[in-house]
C-alpha cells in the first residue's frame, strides 16, 4: 500500500506542473498569418487605415520559436524558457538599458529635427533608414519570443503584383501607384512621436508602401495624385517612453485629390 503522505506530495506536484503545462503547450502552438486584410491576401493598399489582425500591412510570422536556428546561433539569440516566459505570459516591460538611453540624449536633436511628418516623408532614404538604438542580443530574444509574429524575411514575402496585372486591360488608374516593401527604421505615431522601428538581420518588420507614380490624375480634370499617411500596427522603441511597445506608425498610400 503507498504511504499517505507519498499520494498527497505526488497530487500535488502534478498541480503545480499542470498551469506549466499548460503554458509550454500554448507556447508550442503560438502561430502567426500574414494579415493584409481580413482574407488573408495582400489587399490595395488605397485604404488609409490599418488594424492588426485585421488589414495589418505588416508581415507577420511564427516567431522565433518555430525556426531552425546554428548551434552556434543558440547562445546568443535564444533565451530559455524560464527567461522568456515572462515576456510571452505575462507581458513584462521591455526597458532600455542606461547605455541606450544616453545613446538616444545623444542624439536628441537629430530626433527633433526629423519629429514631422513632411519633414521625415521628403528626407533621403539614408534618414529613415538610420538606427537610434542598437538592440543587445538578450533584448532580441526578449522581442522575438513577445513580438515575432511581427517579423519575417525577405525570402517569406508574398510578390507583389503590378497594378494593372489585378485589372481589366481597358482599366486604368485615376492614379497609378508603385508598391514596394520597406524595412522603414524611423516612423512616426499616429500622435507624431519619432519612433525607431525594431529590425533585426533576417528578422524585418516589413511594410507595404507605395508612392505616386505620376502627379496629375488620368481622366479628371482638376484633379492631383499625392501622398496620404494610413496607420499600420508595428514593434517599435519609444523614445520618449526608452520601452519597447507595439505602436501604429505613419506609411503612406497614393490617393486622388479633387482642387475645388
Amino acid at each position: 500500500m503507498v504511504p499517505h503522505h507519498f499520494t498527497v506530495s505526488l497530487c500535488l506536484h502534478v498541480l503545480m506542473l499542470l498551469p506549466f503545462h499548460s503554458v509550454v503547450a500554448g507556447y508550442g502552438m503560438q502561430g502567426g498569418s500574414m494579415t493584409h486584410g481580413t482574407s488573408g491576401r495582400i489587399s490595395s493598399s488605397g485604404s488609409t487605415s490599418s488594424r492588426i489582425g485585421g488589414g495589418s500591412m505588416v508581415a507577420r510570422y511564427t516567431g522565433l520559436q518555430h525556426r531552425d536556428l546554428l548551434d552556434d546561433d543558440k547562445g546568443h539569440y535564444v533565451c530559455s524558457l524560464q527567461d522568456c516566459m515572462p515576456y510571452i505570459r505575462m507581458g513584462v516591460t521591455i526597458e532600455l538599458s542606461m547605455q541606450q538611453k544616453h545613446e538616444v540624449q545623444r542624439k536628441r536633436s537629430f530626433i527633433r529635427k526629423w519629429r514631422d511628418d513632411n519633414k521625415l516623408y521628403r528626407a533621403s532614404a539614408q534618414i529613415r533608414h538610420t538606427p537610434i538604438v542598437t538592440l543587445t542580443p538578450a533584448q532580441q530574444s526578449q522581442i522575438l519570443s513577445r513580438f515575432g509574429n511581427y517579423f519575417t524575411s525577405a525570402e517569406d514575402l508574398p510578390p507583389i503584383t503590378h497594378v494593372g496585372a489585378r485589372e481589366k486591360r481597358s482599366d486604368i488608374s485615376i492614379c497609378p501607384r508603385v508598391e514596394h516593401w520597406d524595412a522603414l527604421l524611423l516612423g512616426l505615431t499616429n500622435d507624431d512621436e519619432l519612433v525607431q522601428v525594431v529590425q533585426f538581420p533576417g528578422d524585418t518588420q516589413w511594410v507595404l508602401d507605395e508612392s505616386c507614380a505620376q502627379t496629375a490624375c488620368n481622366f479628371v480634370s482638376n484633379c492631383g495624385c499625392t501622398a496620404h499617411t494610413r496607420l499600420v500596427r508595428a514593434t517599435v522603441i519609444s523614445f520618449d517612453q526608452s520601452v519597447v511597445a507595439e505602436k501604429y506608425i505613419k506609411v503612406y498610400c497614393c490617393v486622388a485629390v479633387k482642387f475645388v
